[in-house]
């Protein structure tokens, strides 16, 4: 009879989320740590797997009122808004026979499959955010048409019109992207910006899928942005501070040497949690990946859809 050592023995958790750290491009969360995205929290023990986010009209919202002398001055409420983020369980899981994990030569292994839970926790979020991004309220739509630095300058200006303020993070596809930089490539002065390719302390801050800076915008890559209008576009996105938050929770604690809890897929949050699963009447080992994942559009005027062509 074979002995199957417990997952923790097999897995140390050191060693996947070290692992995590050399994901590529599309594959990592490079964007998840921008500034512009906001982290509500991990909700254990916050009596409440949903955060409520207050949105308070401080730091200048209202100016001042002129009144005459002598006469004193109304009191006001505070301007004031809401917004919440609940986390949801999330899982994926994988089967397999002992005869396919005999002959797949180490292909199924526990590190392998942990590895991919990591990644598919993150891309989780990845695909989350996309969907976000696409969908404000206000967008810069040329639908069938290369994206341009126009389209971004657009965006940017009409954000700068509601007072977003701070870095401002611009998520676009492929198509989108080599869209942009044939545009710098081929326009005269490119609008008089300077493009900031990303340097190697910056790849380390955010990964791989980050690509420079040009203006008050930091441009990030990802082939996770969903398509609209048909598949004949994609929809990207240009958000800053307080336009999407997301939010995780740990796990309590399990003392089942066969599942393993991972820091985080992002920096530390992200939580991931990896089990194995041994069903002896079939012959058959599962590995499940668990995550309590959340985001929410909060502040609509925040965003700015980019919504341009999918292919050339």
């Amino acid at each position: 009879m074979e002995t199957v050592a417990s997952l923790s023995a097999l897995l140390p958790p050191q060693a996947v989320t070290a692992e995590y750290l050399r994901l590529l491009s599309d594959k990592d969360a490079s964007l998840l740590t921008h500034p512009a995205l906001h982290y509500a929290g991990d909700a254990m023990g916050n009596g409440s797997h949903t955060f409520k986010i207050p949105q308070i009209g401080l730091d200048g919202y209202r100016s001042l009122e002129q009144v005459a002398e002598g006469y004193s001055v109304q009191y006001r409420a505070l301007d004031t808004d809401d917004g919440t983020v609940t986390v949801a369980p999330w899982r994926k899981g994988y089967q397999f026979s002992d005869l396919a994990q005999a002959v797949g030569d180490g292909k199924f292994g526990p590190a392998i499959l942990a590895r991919d839970g990591v990644m598919a926790t993150a891309n989780t979020l990845v695909d989350m955010l996309g969907g976000l991004v696409g969908s404000f309220s206000s967008s810069v739509a040329d639908t069938g048409e290369a994206l341009t630095g126009v389209h971004i300058l657009t965006a940017v200006g009409k954000l700068g019109k509601r007072s977003v303020k701070g870095r401002l993070a611009c998520v676009l596809s492929g198509q989108q992207y080599s869209d942009f930089q044939l545009w710098l490539a081929t326009t005269a002065n490119a609008g008089g910006i300077p493009w900031m390719a990303a340097t190697q302390a910056q790849l380390v801050t955010y990964g791989e899928g980050y690509q420079g800076a040009w203006g008050p915008v930091d441009i990030f890559v990802s082939n996770r942005i969903p398509t609209t209008n048909g598949g004949a576009d994609h929809a990207g996105g240009v958000f800053g501070y307080g336009a999407i938050s997301w939010a995780d929770c740990s796990f309590a604690q399990e003392l089942d040497p066969n599942i393993v809890d991972f820091g985080g897929a992002v920096g530390g949050r992200g939580r991931v949690r990896f089990e194995r699963v041994r069903d002896g009447r079939t012959g058959a080992t599962g590995y499940v990946t668990h995550a309590q994942l959340g985001m929410a559009e909060q502040q609509d005027a925040a965003g700015e859809s980019l919504i341009t062509r999918a292919a050339a």
